[in-house]
């Protein structure tokens, strides 16, 4: 109980650290009952943990991962699985229906948008025989 001027206040505060972070801050007007409840902003997850990439034949590799170890306090809902032949991604392009889009200098596919947080994996087909691939899961 602390007074704020003549109107004591009663400030109620509880965090949950777990993946959901979670805190809250009641402050209620002891004279009126008045109460206002302040939820934290929910911050970017973590990257993917244990990404894993495997050959999967001559012309495709396999990548799969685990969640972030820490979510932000939301659901990752979707994972962007990006390949380029150089570890910048300057070449990385992906279709013109990916709300991630740099498809300057036409239309060269090497980004994939993973809509489901169930399905931690993915197939990238159509590869050259021979060329050295750099993959990268945010």
């Amino acid at each position: 109980l602390a007074e704020a001027g003549d109107v004591p206040l009663l400030v109620v505060a509880s965090t949950n650290l777990g993946d959901g972070i979670s805190a809250t801050l009641d402050v209620r007007d002891g004279s009126s009952g008045n109460h206002l409840n302040v939820q934290p902003f929910t911050s970017h997850p973590s990257g993917p943990t244990n990404v894993q990439l495997s050959v999967v034949s001559r012309s495709e590799l396999g990548v799969s991962w685990d969640p972030p170890a820490h979510d932000g306090g939301a659901e990752v809902l979707k994972y962007l699985v990006e390949w380029d032949e150089t570890y910048r991604f300057d070449n990385s392009r992906v279709s013109t229906t990916n709300s991630y889009s740099n498809i300057v200098d036409g239309p060269l596919v090497r980004s994939e948008v993973v809509m489901s947080s169930a399905d931690l994996s993915y197939q990238i087909k159509g590869l050259e025989e021979g060329i050295r691939y750099f993959v990268r899961v945010s």
